[in-house]
């Protein structure tokens, strides 16, 4: 894995990412939203859509984001959904979406308190 700085990003241009289909743009518009993106709740559920997509780098970066979002705001809306998304990613037969799986649920436990892990 290589680390790539991420520019902010719209909304918009995410939504328009995800409708046209752009695969490396999405990946990337997903950490961009997760570090930067002021509305935990829109970007939780902007996450949540993608960690089922085709691609195993859209869906691992899906799930590393909510471990951004963790660091950043120390909290999660529908704490459920994210660990049950979390942990399908962990079973997941891709390595790279287990890994970011595993970094997101890393940060959870770290970063949620006890309540919402």
């Amino acid at each position: 894995m290589k680390y790539e700085a991420t520019d902010a990003l719209s909304r918009d241009a995410a939504e328009a990412l995800a409708v046209a289909g752009d695969v490396p743009g999405l990946s990337t518009a997903l950490i961009a939203l997760s570090l930067a993106d002021p509305d935990l709740a829109w970007t939780t559920a902007f996450l949540l859509r993608f960690t089922t997509h085709a691609s195993p780098n859209v869906r691992g970066n899906a799930l590393l984001g909510f471990g951004h979002l963790a660091r950043r705001f120390r909290s999660l809306p529908g704490p459920a959904l994210v660990r049950a998304a979390i942990a399908a990613g962990l079973a997941d037969a891709d390595a790279f979406v287990r890994g970011q799986a595993e970094s997101a649920s890393d940060d959870l436990a770290s970063f949620l308190p006890a309540h919402e892990r």
